[in-house]
């Protein structure tokens, strides 16, 4: 079920390609509050897809393996 959803523009992507990380996750980040205000709750943890062949990047960042606060 699900009881929330964040959408948040990032200018962090282009073409499916992250070329600035810290915008990216910024924007990430403004779309979990979002979803939070929906669902009325607090999320500990959450899947985010970003497909291409870059997606190394995400294992390799750790802004991105920090929980989100």
């Amino acid at each position: 079920e699900i009881t929330g959803l964040g959408i948040h523009p990032s200018k962090g992507l282009r073409n499916g390609v992250v070329v600035d990380i810290d915008s990216t996750t910024s924007a990430i980040k403004k779309s979990i509050s979002e979803a939070e205000s929906m669902a009325g709750c607090h999320i500990s943890s959450c899947y985010v897809g970003i497909s291409g062949s870059h997606s190394q990047l995400a294992r390799k960042c750790p802004s991105l393996k920090s929980p989100i606060s």
